[in-house]
């Protein structure tokens, strides 16, 4: 008889109003712990399926190059500041932007080589999307932006003497460069993407980046070599201007 009495005034009393703060308090703690972790869980998936997404883009390329003997694609005039190139979108819609005409200057090379394996037959498109990009972002009523979004090293289209450091950059040193004359291919960048899945310092950040020998990896600029500073082609930064080029080394 105790026991039904203390049961049924146990269920008649309900919770207390310090007892409910109390369960209110440790929720919003829990959420609080929970809330940030998640977020970074999901920050994590975003940049693994971001690089696994390279790593096709760098398959593909790796296709082009082993048919062609091992040469990356290349159509720049050696010698010269020109690359001519048609690239029928841009023509199709002379309001878009970063379009590449068909006398199109020599370093476009780098931001329009998918368009090269386009037009050998090969899925370039992949260096234009990915997980992370708004699959709205170049439909036709929208300007049109023909950057890839995996950069190829500068090294693939210059001798390794146009990154020296000291050295004045000579026109005459714009050549093709093939595979087999990167010495360090575990070491030097092949391909680089900006990492867009989070917000921070750009130099901070860790961008997406796939190797020669055929390994990805996240690197922030502070964790590999500098670039040289070539003023008229783009600032100092790893895999994209290399010292020595096809040489030279990131990591």
């Amino acid at each position: 008889m105790a026991s039904r009495t203390f049961l049924r005034d146990l269920r008649g009393r309900g919770f207390t109003l310090l007892e409910l703060l109390v369960s209110i308090g440790v929720i919003a703690i829990l959420l609080g712990i929970l809330i940030p972790t998640l977020r970074e869980v999901r920050l994590i998936a975003k940049e693994r399926t971001v690089l696994a997404h390279q790593r096709q883009v760098h398959a593909e390329l790796q296709r082009y190059t082993t048919d062609r003997r091992g040469w990356y694609p290349y159509y720049g005039v050696p010698g010269t500041a020109l690359a001519p190139i048609e690239y029928t979108p841009r023509l199709d819609n002379p309001q878009g932007i970063g379009g590449f005409d068909p006398d199109g200057t020599y370093w476009g090379q780098p931001l329009a080589w998918w368009w090269k394996l386009i037009l050998d037959g090969y899925d370039g498109a992949l260096a234009r999307n990915g997980p992370e990009v708004d699959p709205e972002w170049d439909v036709p009523a929208r300007p049109y932006d023909a950057a890839a979004r995996d950069l190829m090293m500068f090294g693939a289209f210059a001798t390794p003497w146009f990154f020296e450091h000291g050295r004045t950059p000579e026109v005459r040193n714009h050549q093709p460069m093939p595979e087999h004359a990167v010495a360090f291919p575990g070491a030097k960048g092949l391909l680089i993407r900006w990492n867009t899945v989070r917000k921070g310092e750009f130099n901070k950040l860790k961008h997406f980046v796939h190797f020669v020998d055929g390994h990805g990896e996240q690197r922030s600029f502070d964790t590999m070599l500098p670039g040289v500073d070539l003023p008229s082609v783009i600032w100092e930064a790893p895999v994209l201007t290399t010292e020595n080029g096809v040489l030279g080394r990131d990591i």
